[in-house]
Formats: structure tokens, C-alpha cells, sequence
């Protein structure tokens, strides 16, 4: 963020350690995310142990460990369609139909 931005939300991603044939992905795939996410935002914080996610996708049932990243930002119109189109990027990068996200709505003490 830039100086004088004041977070609002936080924006947390949701990654997946393995592809679909269940090969890890390797720290160099998640080092350019922090490495991204840092440079727009000024930092991210990744979860140190991996979550289960889990959903439906055309009535089959998957399960994926996934990192949890979260981001502080200001909620501005430009920084949400960034993360949006940064969504459709990491769906690509990572070999998944989507990537799940959500944003919290958070208060700084001053």
C-alpha cells in the first residue's frame, strides 16, 4: 500500500499445495505470489500449515490442502478488480478452475 492508504479489508486467497495429478507445486510458484502481492500491497502473510478445502465440482467431490494467503488492502475499486483479474491469473498459473478468495471487513486501532 502506499503511504497514507489505510486497510480495510482483509483479502485472503486460497492456493493449492498440489496440481490435480497430486505433484506439489514447489515453493518457487508461491515465492512469485508473496513476491506479487507484496510489490501491490506492501506485504502478505502466508498460513504456515495447510488448510482442507473442500467443494463439488459437476457432482464429484474434491478435497485440496491450501495455503491460506491473507492481504490487508484498501477497499478501492482498483484494488478489487486487481484481485479479481489476479484470481483468473492464479486460476491459470495454478492449473485450477478457480481460485477461492474472500475479504473481511477489518478496523486498524490508530
Amino acid at each position: 500500500m502506499e503511504p497514507g492508504d489505510h486497510p480495510d479489508a482483509a483479502y485472503y486467497l486460497y492456493l493449492p499445495l498440489k496440481d490435480n495429478a497430486g505433484k506439489h507445486f514447489g515453493q518457487k510458484k508461491f515465492k512469485r505470489v508473496q513476491r506479487e502481492l507484496r510489490t501491490r500491497f506492501g506485504g502478505c502473510t502466508f498460513s504456515r500449515c495447510p488448510k482442507k478445502g473442500h467443494w463439488v465440482h459437476k457432482g464429484v467431490t474434491y478435497e485440496d490442502d491450501v495455503y491460506e494467503v491473507e492481504v490487508w488492502i484498501a477497499r478501492t475499486r482498483e484494488n478489487l478488480q486487481w484481485l479479481s483479474n489476479y484470481r483468473k491469473i492464479l486460476a491459470r498459473r495454478f492449473k485450477q478452475i478457480e481460485i477461492g478468495a474472500k475479504i473481511v471487513a477489518i478496523g486498524v486501532p490508530e
